[in-house]
């Protein structure tokens, strides 16, 4: 082999592990990149999920309490009639 041949040899090595240097550095950063943004994106998906069931939770918890204070109505004007019955009869 030629000492220029040798030289290319030698700058086409040099170059390469280089190349592969920046290569490994990359995915380095890439793979940490996305150790830290997965979880982050993973925390914001449960938490949006969470707020949906609470809403879920309030809504439900909302028309129990108006079905409740619908039937305390309804006991009431019971209530209130039967009150005049006993008036009426005891008045007799």
């Amino acid at each position: 082999m030629k000492k220029t041949e040798i030289n290319e040899l030698k700058q086409e090595s040099i170059l390469k592990q280089f190349l592969t240097g920046e290569v490994k550095f990359v995915m380095g950063i890439v793979t940490i990149s996305l150790g830290v943004i997965a979880p982050y994106y993973a925390i914001r998906q449960d938490i949006a999920l969470i707020q949906q069931d609470i809403s879920i939770i309030n809504t439900n918890h909302e028309a129990h309490i108006q079905d409740i204070l619908q039937e305390i109505k309804e006991m009431k004007t019971a209530e209130i009639e039967l009150q005049k019955q006993i008036l009426l009869i005891s008045n007799n």
